[in-house]
């Protein structure tokens, strides 16, 4: 299957699970090749040429890579003077907090932060006021939360966000425009993918969540609105869809079966969907997103746990086993192969047979890639950086 492009005027339906972050440096998307080298054999992750153990504040979130940072922050807050986001060196060193509190809020929800270029730390989420409203919200700062701008996002929550490398932020989430009409509910379409600019303005946006055709979808509120039962959909002209297909149901917004993760790489930013298999890049220089499918169905029932691109163009993923009738049931990590076949890109697995136990742990957790190296959090509080290496190759090098 070749790569296609999708412009705003042609847009395509998928359907997303979204939640918090990951960031990364800014590589070059290359071609992969389809299989490993003859002389190669089999992909294997090298013994860590480096290894940290890091200090995790009550609460907060499982640790990010981010442009040379590890970040952890805390999702739930009722207390404006309390941090908010915490920033560690790759030594593993607490280098600082970050205490943060919109105006009028009275509770604060942190969905995603990534550390963008030139230093620039971006967060998004949503705050209560007092009269029970929710504002989301993208926010921007230096490092240390100073010279803090927030920008309205509407209805519109963004449960997962990366900085590009021109500073723009993309996003990809929910929007929380409902209509209620007694036991009916009304959910209006839109993209649930945004590129907003340095000043906060939304600039583009792309794939709608409930398919191209449909304007809107009504199912009784007594249900989940997840089965074809009870669920319609219409146009923009009020027409009933007889034969729409299109996603159904709401997002799970920033609850534990994420399947979507954004990168930026190049002059762009990648977009996968592990769910569906489908790999989203958009490139500035042509203003277009391009679409390509990857063979999942080995990965079929399996939660991703993280995504990455190295700066040599290569694309990792790591997963946790949920499926224990598919051969790849272990928790394991996957580079992707094929991406400019004509035919599927598939995930080809990593072995860990020079990783013990103990250095592994239960369920190793891809953080990102420094520079050509792949970052993984393990048993307990340690982070890892390992190579990606064929099996014939001398460990660690």
């Amino acid at each position: 299957m070749s790569i296609k492009a999708i412009s705003k005027r042609a847009r395509i339906a998928v359907s997303f699970s979204l939640t918090a972050a990951i960031a990364l440096a800014n590589p070059v998307l290359r071609a992969q090749a389809e299989t490993a080298p003859t002389s190669g054999g089999s992909l294997t992750l090298s013994v860590p040429f480096q290894t940290i153990q890091y200090a995790a504040e009550p609460g907060t979130t499982g640790p990010i890579l981010s442009r040379g940072h590890l970040v952890r922050f805390r999702r739930y807050s009722t207390t404006a003077s309390a941090p908010k986001i915490y920033l560690y060196s790759t030594s593993g060193s607490f280098d600082h907090s970050v205490v943060l509190w919109p105006n009028g809020a009275i509770k604060l929800h942190l969905t995603s932060v990534d550390v963008g270029p030139n230093s620039q730390l971006t967060f998004a989420g949503e705050s209560l006021s007092a009269d029970g409203v929710k504002h989301p919200f993208l926010a921007t700062s230096d490092l240390y939360g100073n010279s803090l701008r927030y920008f309205s996002t509407g209805t519109f929550l963004s449960t997962r966000i990366v900085v590009a490398a021109d500073g723009s932020i993309w996003c990809v989430g929910i929007d929380s425009h409902t209509q209620l009409s007694g036991d009916q509910v009304r959910k209006d379409n839109y993209d649930v993918l945004r590129h907003y600019n340095q000043q906060g303005s939304l600039a583009e946006h792309f794939l709608p969540r409930l398919g191209a055709n449909a304007a809107y979808v009504v199912y009784s509120n007594a249900s989940t609105g997840t089965g074809t039962s009870g669920l319609h959909a219409y146009d923009k002209n009020d027409n009933l869809l007889l034969n729409y297909v299109g996603p159904r149901g709401r997002y799970a917004g920033t609850k534990g079966n994420n399947q979507n993760w954004l990168t930026a790489v190049g002059d762009g930013i990648l977009l996968y969907d592990g769910k569906s298999g489908i790999l989203y890049r958009y490139s500035a220089s042509s203003g277009t997103l391009t679409a390509k499918r990857v063979d999942v169905q080995n990965l079929s029932g399996n939660l991703v746990t993280g995504f990455a691109a190295s700066s040599d163009g290569e694309l990792y993923i790591s997963i946790q086993a949920r499926d224990r009738e598919h051969p790849l049931y272990n928790d394991r990590f996957f580079r992707l192969a094929g991406l400019t076949s004509p035919f599927l890109a598939r995930w080809s697995p990593i072995r860990e047979e020079l990783l013990t136990p103990r250095v592994l742990g239960k369920r190793p957790t891809l953080l990102g890639c420094d520079g050509t190296a792949v970052v993984f959090k393990s048993k307990g509080k340690q982070v890892n950086w390992s190579n990606v290496q064929y099996a014939n190759a001398e460990a660690g090098q």
